[in-house]
């Protein structure tokens, strides 16, 4: 690179210069190709379009951003070898900050959604029958451990030993409840709130049930494109 503007026999302080003045000429290529497009850019596509080296391009970003005439996002897209990873892009520096853009990040969820499922959906079956092996594995030992009345039991490779997981089913909820009541036995159940009659509650007194406090989260749901309706519905009485 230093060859177009300093000899080899230069000294230090030209061959500084030199990179000084060939880091300038990239950065005004990078920058005018940003000015021209006035559009978000990957260093992939500015190396495409320039025809300069991804090395050529990389470096000067930060320089151009210290300078404010250039501004940086991260966001998710495919890089030169088709993945789809997170990016760095870069535009020309804006007088005004755009309107954040919902559709277009709905839709990039959606397709990061649809690409973590599908790979899920593959890792799920390329691991379906080492999961049918642990299973058969597991009902063996604790076959085993049964027929030699062991509720435990090591070896040289690791150890296993079983507890029981006992619950109960509420078969007669009325002779419960009364039983619960008439006894007192509140040790027999769990206190929980049924939220939709707590909600109800605070919505007739303008406030929670006594001893309850309220906590609201709102949850995200990304949904598909609604199918337009019908201009030529026919209605029939």
């Amino acid at each position: 690179m230093d060859d177009a503007f300093a000899r080899g026999s230069d000294p230090a302080p030209s061959h500084a210069a030199a990179r000084r003045a060939e880091n300038a000429a990239l950065e005004a290529k990078v920058y005018h190709y940003l000015k021209q497009c006035n559009d978000w850019r990957t260093n992939f596509q500015i190396r495409d379009a320039t025809g300069l080296e991804l090395s050529g391009v990389t470096p000067r970003m930060a320089p151009l951003r210290r300078k404010r005439l250039i501004e940086m996002k991260q966001d998710y897209g495919f890089n030169d070898k088709g993945n789809w990873v997170l990016l760095l892009y870069h535009r020309i520096k804006q007088e005004s900050e755009v309107s954040f853009d919902l559709g277009e990040r709905i839709k990039q969820v959606r397709m990061m959604q649809d690409y973590i499922d599908q790979k899920q959906e593959a890792l799920d079956a390329e691991l379906a029958n080492h999961h049918k092996f642990v299973d058969m594995g597991r009902t063996e030992i604790l076959a085993f451990l049964n027929q030699n009345n062991q509720k435990s039991a090591n070896t040289e490779f690791g150890g296993c030993h079983w507890k029981p997981k006992i619950t109960y089913r509420v078969e007669d909820k009325d002779a419960f409840r009364r039983h619960v009541i008439g006894a007192e036995a509140w040790e027999l159940i769990t206190w929980a709130s049924a939220p939709s009659n707590c909600e109800a509650f605070t919505e007739e007194h303008k406030m929670p049930p006594p001893g309850l406090v309220r906590n609201a989260v709102n949850i995200l749901y990304i949904t598909p494109p609604t199918k337009p309706k019908s201009k030529n519905k026919i209605v029939t009485p």
